[in-house]
């Protein structure tokens, strides 16, 4: 801390007949204390990686390292494609505050009456991720914090990211088929996430009675697979992000 202290001094001089008389004072000090609010914040998530539909739990740390009470101070919480878990916010602290929240325009807003000096207050919420239709999005979050309604202090940035695969699958075939002929149904597998799927394995429910003849993935014979109980199963392997794998199961419905 800054050194406040200070006084005044003074030089003079004064004549005595001829002489000249040279003379100097000095007052009393003074050292006012220094009022010096200094919020800091630290902000950190439970995971550095998400997908639509996970739950992210944000920390929040915020502590008044000045030496005065710091008042009014407003910490706003930009919720970007998420949904805030209202009943997931909690806040602690080893003395009493005044806390309260509000919804604010781009998310929620965290308000603390008063924070004296060397106290500090732990914030945490939960959001929900929204269904984002761009695969490359992440989310980046900073809190904003306003003290006595002129001073604004950011937190550091902490940065999410989209990361995971999903496989959705389709299975078409003709709408009508005879007893002892070719049947056959295809499947497109698609990863529709931002990164690869690793081990695909399929299982397909066989109708009664039917024979398989053959399997092919992208045209290509699939030799490797399992029936039991007429349940279907082979493995597709790894499907990159946003790409399609075209199964076709071939064979016919045996008439007793």
């Amino acid at each position: 801390m800054k050194n406040p202290k200070t006084k005044a001094m003074i030089n003079y001089s004064y004549s005595v007949g001829d002489a000249v008389v040279h003379g100097s004072t000095s007052s009393n000090y003074v050292e006012p204390f220094i009022r010096d609010v200094v919020i800091s914040i630290k902000k950190e998530c439970s995971t550095k990686y998400f997908k639509p539909g996970d739950i992210l739990t944000y920390n929040l740390v915020v502590a008044n390292i000045g030496t005065y009470f710091a008042e009014f101070i407003n910490i706003s919480e930009e919720i970007q494609n998420q949904t805030i878990i209202v009943d997931s916010i909690s806040v602690s602290s080893l003395n009493d505050i005044d806390f309260a929240y509000q919804d604010a325009i781009k998310g929620i807003d965290f308000i603390i009456s008063n924070l004296a000096p060397n106290d500090t207050v732990y914030i945490s919420y939960q959001t929900v991720v929204d269904e984002i239709l761009d695969p490359n999005f992440n989310i980046v979050s900073v809190s904003e914090i306003e003290v006595d309604d002129n001073n604004i202090i950011y937190s550091n940035p902490i940065e999410i990211v989209q990361k995971y695969a999903r496989i959705i699958c389709e299975v078409e075939t003709s709408p009508y088929i005879y007893y002892n002929k070719p049947y056959q149904y295809n499947i497109t597998v698609t990863n529709v996430g931002n990164s690869e799927a690793n081990d695909v394995e399929l299982s397909t429910q066989l109708p009664e009675e039917y024979e398989l003849d053959h399997i092919t993935i992208d045209e290509e014979n699939c030799d490797s697979t399992s029936l039991n109980n007429n349940i279907l199963k082979f493995t597709i392997g790894n499907i990159s992000a946003n790409e399609t794998k075209l199964i076709s199961v071939s064979g016919k419905i045996k008439k007793q």
